[in-house]
């Protein structure tokens, strides 16, 4: 994921996001992703599960504006473009 943060999705290599996993370019494509894209819409898919749980538990518990953003902690209310709108339903 930090690849990605920090290179964009043009500027990630899979050789950089396999290094990071651990592993060798060859086995993160045959066992794990078909393509740098899949990688992409996995890291997103994981991004949006983490980001939405709280805030669907906020919604069963009738939270919403500010009192959602107390759910996340400071560290993770800063990710990439999304902090904008966020960083304006925790002031």
């Amino acid at each position: 994921m930090s690849e990605f943060s920090r290179k964009g999705f043009s500027g990630a290599t899979v050789e950089r996001i396999a290094a990071e996993a651990g592993m060798s370019k060859s086995n993160l494509l045959y066992y794990f992703f078909s393509s740098k894209e899949a990688i992409y819409s996995a890291t997103l898919a994981h991004i949006l599960e983490v980001w939405l749980a709280p805030l669907k538990n906020a919604q069963s518990a009738r939270r919403s504006g500010a009192g959602a953003c107390r759910l996340y902690p400071p560290e993770d209310r800063n990710v990439g473009e999304i902090s904008g709108s966020f960083a304006s339903l925790c002031k």
